[in-house]
């Protein structure tokens, strides 16, 4: 698993996130959760797969959308990650 520069900020639904204060056992999570997830597209060998998360208002789903869109932009991955709401 290769480390990959953690944005400071993000841009989700027109706000600016700050991540700047993310500890290392949060970042370690996240590019964990990353590569899994990854790791699933993958292995799937299909060329498009959707993976949902499911929480309350505000518990960060988009965050983690926009967070792995742009760990994926940084590797070079050729994979998309998308928030769909509604």
């Amino acid at each position: 698993m290769s480390e990959l520069e953690f944005p400071k900020t993000l841009e989700v639904t027109e706000q600016t996130i700050d991540i700047s204060g993310f500890t290392r056992k949060q970042k370690d999570f996240y590019l964990n959760l990353f590569w899994e997830t990854v790791a699933f597209y993958t292995a799937a060998q299909k060329p498009r797969v959707a993976i949902g998360m499911a929480g309350p208002a505000g518990a960060g789903k988009s965050v983690v959308s926009m967070l792995f869109k742009t760990l994926a932009g940084r590797a070079g991955l050729p994979v998309a990650f998308e928030s769909v709401t509604r």
